[in-house]
């Protein structure tokens, strides 16, 4: 799939390993592509066929044959292939395919790229490019200057082949169902329970891995003219991507569609139903408490049930943790799913001039890119940028160099970052890979949507800076720009920067645990942390907390609406706890008697995004904040460079 994906190193080590002499058949080159403007090409050849000097045994009606030429990219017609190269022993060459050159040698590719050459393989010849036949990777030189030509490889490409893997019955489903969906059919299309099963084939093949790759976005986003292949159908890219935008259009729906589906069929089983309503919920909630007591010391296990058993106790909660969430959303959030984002961000990430030429226009920086697609995956850290820069306003401002270490080229994006904005919000957006770094650089690990088996569920709050193009808050204030200044070796650096002291916290309450705002927030807590009734006293100090709930803005990054005090207002009556997962499961106003209003969601998914595993505190001054989980007591906040807060993952309202 990606030029500098090296999940299968192995694959290349024995192409290229063993064939330094270039495979020198007439008409090739035995220089390198790094030489030049040339790219290898692929020749795929037709079934029925045999090279030349096939051996004996060579079956030339199932065993796959290529040739490997150098090539000028402007002069040659061929089709670029993405795919997934896999992971683990899928990831590990194995499948045997011949490359004639003077002689016929055979080589190993991974299953995947197997599958994809035999499905593609029909009566004429296939002129192709593909990353893992076409690019040394265990040439550092050569890999980045072949990274820095793969946007002009598949901007240049006559069309670009998205291999999903091998088709499955529920696969063949959800390709055919992409044709049927429509603008026209939605609303009873979400509603109809006979298309349960088709929803939720479409939702299991947009998690197939292909969309969890980052390398993908650069490849449909050059593309003149791209297909979606899943076994023997193919749907083009605009129709997946429409389907993709109505299905998330809908998704409360088809949560709701599925819900009723799985509650009816429990209904047939008491000792089922009875285990999902009581036994499940409840090993969640005392698993939850349990597991954050023990990561905060607050309760010891014996050394002989820690030692024997204390792992194992810890998964099967983790296990009932996720089956639970799972139950309360059967398909998942469709936000943190990389085919969504994907969609979701092509247009504002390319704006594309004409179809025949490929020209486009470049509309985002840097850091833009890296907050709009942290969810997609690489197996070479450093490929975390590398494989947007391209995709950059400025793509030249950072040159893909496999020669850097991974903190080194951490320290070029954050430098870059701060010099293009001007402030310092890039130190709390998560986006790096999840390796052992400098502190500054937030890891995607803290992306609000993680994946559990398969599907994406809300783990961390939104960072409350915002997204680039429309920041509410910036770490650097509003009349100041930032500046960095780095200490420290090629491998580890220490950022400098200043910073304002803002206030003494004086009150500092519990957890919004998963989504559930506690009573004491509100001003029914007891303990000298809590706040009390007296923290309420007037009306002042109750628009105050409202406004924290939400960060003092709606899902767009402006002002909040009125009617969102009267949301929070609603929500409050006859209960002091405010359990935000529970409630958005409640159907919409009109499906039931036990209703919520479409305006509600949205003040509660606001709230979600907000307050997750955040806690909230009071200041000196009284106003109310939100800090993060692990904040300490009786810290004094301090913001870098901040004239004016509120300001990063703290939030003060007053």
């Amino acid at each position: 799939m990606a030029a500098s994906n090296t999940g299968s190193e192995a694959e290349e080590q024995e192409f290229h390993g063993d064939s330094e002499d270039k495979l020198s058949q007439q008409g090739e080159s035995s220089s390198s592509p790094e030489d030049s403007k040339d790219i290898r090409l692929v020749y795929l050849h037709p079934k029925g066929t045999e090279p030349p000097s096939a051996s004996s045994d060579f079956d030339k009606h199932s065993d796959i044959w290529i040739s490997i030429k150098e090539a000028k990219i402007d002069q040659y017609r061929y089709s670029a292939l993405s795919y997934v190269w896999g992971k683990g022993d899928d990831a590990v060459p194995s499948e045997p395919i011949t490359v004639e050159s003077n002689s016929s040698k055979t080589i190993k590719i991974t299953p995947s790229l197997n599958a994809a050459l035999s499905n593609f393989r029909g009566p004429q010849t296939k002129v192709l490019w593909i990353d893992a036949l076409c690019i040394n990777q265990t040439n550092a030189e050569e890999k980045s200057v072949q990274v820095g030509r793969m946007a002009n490889i598949y901007r240049k490409a006559s069309d670009v082949i998205i291999w999903l893997g091998n088709s499955t019955p529920a696969s063949d489903s959800a390709m055919n169902f992409i044709q049927d969906i429509s603008v026209r059919e939605l609303d009873s299309l979400a509603k109809d329970s006979e298309k349960g099963d088709l929803w939720r084939a479409l939702a299991e093949l947009m998690r197939r891995p292909w969309f969890s790759r980052r390398w993908i976005i650069q490849e449909v986003a050059f593309a003149r003219n791209a297909e979606l292949w899943c076994g023997s159908l193919a749907v083009s890219w605009a129709q997946f991507a429409e389907a993709v935008t109505l299905f998330e259009s809908k998704i409360d729906e088809i949560n709701t569609l599925f819900r009723a589906l799985r509650d009816r069929e429990e209904n047939n089983n008491k000792w089922e139903r009875r285990f999902a309503e009581y036994v499940v919920p409840a090993a969640f909630l005392l698993g939850t408490v349990a597991i954050r007591a023990l990561s905060r010391g607050m309760i010891k296990i014996p050394p002989l049930i820690a030692t024997n058993g204390a792992k194992s106790m810890q998964s099967d909660i983790i296990r009932g943790a996720k089956y639970y969430w799972q139950r309360q959303f059967p398909i998942g959030q469709v936000r943190g799913v990389g085919a969504h984002s994907l969609v979701t961000n092509l247009d504002r990430i390319i704006r594309k001039k004409g179809v025949s030429n490929g020209d486009l226009d470049r509309l985002c920086s840097t850091e833009t890119l890296l907050s709009l697609l942290p969810t997609f995956e690489v197996t070479e850290p450093r490929d975390v940028v590398f494989a947007i820069t391209s995709l950059a306003k400025d793509p030249q401002r950072i040159v893909p160099d496999y020669r850097k270490s991974v903190a080194q080229v951490c320290k070029e994006v954050i430098e870059d970052a701060v010099l293009e904005s001007g402030s310092l919000n890039i130190i709390c957006r998560p986006w790096a890979p999840d390796i052992s770094l400098p502190l500054w650089i937030t890891r995607v690990s803290q992306y609000p949507f993680q994946k559990t088996d398969d599907i994406y569920l809300r783990s961390h709050a939104d960072p409350l800076i915002g997204p680039p193009d429309r920041c509410p808050y910036k770490a650097s204030g509003a009349n100041s720009r930032a500046s960095v200044v780095f200490a420290g070796g090629q491998y580890q650096y220490v950022l400098k920067a200043k910073g304002l002291y803002i206030e003494q916290l004086v009150k500092f309450d519990s957890v919004a645990v998963d989504g559930i705002i506690p009573s004491s927030w509100c001003g029914s807590g007891s303990g000298s942390d809590n706040f009390t009734s007296s923290d309420f006293k007037d009306e002042y100090v109750k628009d105050m907390y409202w406004r924290t709930l939400i960060g003092n803005r709606d899902e767009q990054g402006n002002l909040p609406p009125s009617w969102m005090r009267r949301a929070c207002e609603e929500l409050y009556r006859g209960s002091s706890t405010l359990d935000t997962v529970t409630l958005l499961r409640i159907p919409l106003k009109g499906e039931t008697e036990n209703e919520i209003s479409a305006l509600t969601r949205v003040f509660l998914r606001r709230v979600q995004a907000v307050t997750w595993n955040r806690k909230m505190v009071k200041l000196e001054d009284g106003s109310f904040g939100l800090v993060p989980d692990k904040t300490m007591p009786a810290i004094t906040l301090r913001v870098f460079n901040e004239t004016r807060p509120p300001a990063a993952n703290y939030f003060r309202h007053r």
